[in-house]
């Protein structure tokens, strides 16, 4: 794996880094960890 020295790459990256964290929300990772489990419980 290459690190990306093309500015453009970079910032698309980043851009892409941030739409992901913003998406990802500590509610809907628990929501999906207690489905999982009462999933494997049943």
């Amino acid at each position: 794996l290459s690190l990306a020295r093309d500015p453009e790459e970079v910032a698309r990256l980043r851009k892409a880094a941030v739409v992901w964290a913003e998406s990802f929300t500590w509610e809907r990772t628990v929501d999906a960890y207690e489905t999982l489990f009462q999933r494997l419980r049943q």
